[in-house]
Formats: structure tokens, C-alpha cells, sequence
């Protein structure tokens, strides 16, 4: 059973990592402002925004989950690469895991072609070159 002075020390745990949440974010849209306006790429923030993330996040998920998941072996690195880049799987569509997915693959699919339709340059019936003219256009906003 647990005491009061450890659920109090829960609280406070969990409040503290709430605060540190937001001074990191916080820190991180000031940093990001500063950078962008300075001159940076947003193509090339976006790279090292995900690269420093990789480096920071893979070593935390490699000590936490070497005790907790399955070695691994040649074969299940190949099958999973091969998977990954042929995009095989089979789908259960009798299955809520297999609906999901299904769902889930439409939706992006449904989003990738809005965002080219809506926020992409005009492909048909404009005079002018429309993609130098989207480029004008979002570097404004």
C-alpha cells in the first residue's frame, strides 16, 4: 500500500515534468523563431530538427528496450527492411486491426491529395509559372 508521502512525491514528479515540458517547448519555438528568421532553410531546419531528435531519442530507446524486445537477428532485419520497402503486408479486413489500418492508409492518402490540391501550385489554367508564384507566395507568410 502505498504512503501518503509517496503519492504526494508522484504529484510532484509528474507536476515537474509538466513544467520542464513547457520550458523545453517554449525554448524550442524561441530557438526555432530565431533561426528561421536568421535566415535558415525551413527544408534544412526540418533535417536537423529530426536528426537531432534521432540522436537524442535512439540511444533512450535502445537502453529502455533491450531487456523488454526480442534480439535482433539478421533475418528479422532484412524481412523488416524488405517489408518496409515493398510496402507487403497482409491485411485482415475481418479484423479491427486490419480496418484500421485500411482507414488509416485512406485518410493519409485523402490528406496527401488535399494539401496538393489546395496549397499546391495551379497545374492547370494559369498563365504565369505557377510554381515560382507558390514559392512567392509562401515565402511572405
Amino acid at each position: 500500500m502505498a504512503g501518503v508521502g509517496d503519492v504526494a512525491r508522484e504529484g510532484w514528479k509528474a507536476h515537474g515534468a509538466l513544467v520542464l515540458v513547457q520550458i523545453m517547448g517554449g525554448g524550442y519555438h524561441v530557438l526555432s523563431k530565431v533561426a528561421l528568421n536568421g535566415g535558415v532553410s525551413k527544408i534544412v531546419f526540418c533535417i536537423f530538427r529530426g536528426l537531432i531528435a534521432l540522436s537524442l531519442l535512439a540511444h533512450l530507446a535502445y537502453v529502455r528496450e533491450k531487456q523488454v524486445r526480442p534480439p535482433m537477428t539478421r533475418r528479422f532485419l532484412i524481412s523488416f527492411i524488405f517489408l518496409g520497402l515493398t510496402g507487403t503486408e497482409i491485411v485482415n479486413l475481418f479484423r479491427i486491426e486490419g480496418q484500421m489500418q485500411v482507414a488509416g492508409t485512406v485518410a493519409y492518402a485523402s490528406g496527401a491529395v488535399l494539401m496538393a490540391v489546395f496549397r499546391g501550385p495551379t497545374v492547370v489554367g494559369y498563365k504565369e509559372s505557377g510554381l515560382a508564384s507558390h514559392i512567392e507566395l509562401s515565402s511572405t507568410r
